[in-house]
């Protein structure tokens, strides 16, 4: 008798659990020839990046935290993709310039995550918008072996604890199709 009692239990403790499940948003990327997908959660906004033809910006409710992906343009990528990350890791750099007066960056990191190679470069500092502070990273990784893809996050120490649940579940959501 326990142990039917417990099963039950058990049970009715995974429903009420599988019912508060967060809701997500999955995204291949691109829509036209899917790579990868990611995932976003319900509440967080997804748009097209008026930017990149191919990217998206992703906010957070409360807009503390930002997210851009897009795709670098096939004629930086061939014939040599290391060059292609180099120019384009300048070239973010002199995006994050432009909105954060930078006081600390990280040595380049890489790492693999479901068999998809990441290059990362992050740093923290202030914004220059108000003199709040900031953490960066930019992330550079092809999951095709062709396709290069950037993926830059925005946002402060406070917000990222906050969100700290979400931000592991989109970056461990990020697999090949």
């Amino acid at each position: 008798m326990k142990s039917i009692l417990t099963v039950l239990a058990t049970a009715t403790l995974l429903l009420v659990f599988a019912g508060k499940a967060p809701a997500e948003q999955i995204l291949v990327f691109p829509a036209d020839k899917p790579v990868f997908s990611i995932g976003f959660p319900d509440d967080w906004k997804v748009k097209p990046d008026p930017d990149y033809a191919k990217g998206i910006s992703v906010f957070s409710p409360d807009k503390e935290i930002e997210i851009e992906l897009w795709v670098l343009d096939d004629k930086w990528v061939h014939p040599d993709p290391v060059k292609a990350i180099e120019k384009s890791v300048e070239e973010v750099s002199i995006i994050v310039r432009e909105w954060v007066t930078v006081e600390e960056v990280d040595p380049p990191e890489t790492f693999t995550h479901n068999g998809i190679r990441f290059f990362r470069r992050k740093g923290a500092g202030k914004a220059r918008e108000d003199g709040s502070p900031i953490k960066v990273s930019a992330y550079f990784f092809s999951p095709d072996k062709k396709s290069i893809f950037v993926l830059m996050y925005w946002g402060s120490e406070a917000a990222e604890r906050k969100y700290n649940r979400q931000l592991k579940r989109i970056a461990h959501s990020v697999r090949r199709p």
